[in-house]
C-alpha cells in the first residue's frame, strides 16, 4: 500500500471541516427561523370573533327532535341484532 501523503491528510482534515462548518451553518440558521416563527405564534394569538348562536324556530326544534329520536331507535334495534 503507497503511503498517504501529509498534504492529502491536510486536504481531506479541510474539506471535512469545511463540509462540518457548512452543516452547522445550516442547522443554525433553521434554529433562528424557528425560533422566529415560534415568536409570531406567540405574538399572534388567534382570536376569532364569536359567532352568536340562532335562535332555532319551533320548526328547526321538532325537526331535530324527530332526528335524535329516530337515532335513538336506530341505534337500540341495531344493539338487538347484535346479540
Amino acid at each position: 500500500m503507497p503511503k498517504i501523503k501529509k498534504e492529502d491528510k491536510k486536504t481531506k482534515n479541510a474539506s471535512k471541516k469545511a463540509v462540518e462548518k457548512k452543516a452547522n451553518k445550516k442547522l443554525e440558521a433553521t434554529k433562528k427561523t424557528e425560533k422566529k416563527v415560534a415568536k409570531r405564534k406567540e405574538e399572534k394569538p388567534s382570536k376569532k370573533p364569536e359567532k352568536k348562536k340562532k335562535k332555532l324556530t319551533k320548526v328547526q326544534k321538532n325537526i331535530q327532535k324527530l332526528g335524535s329520536d329516530a337515532n335513538r331507535s336506530l341505534s337500540k334495534y341495531l344493539q338487538e341484532i347484535s346479540k
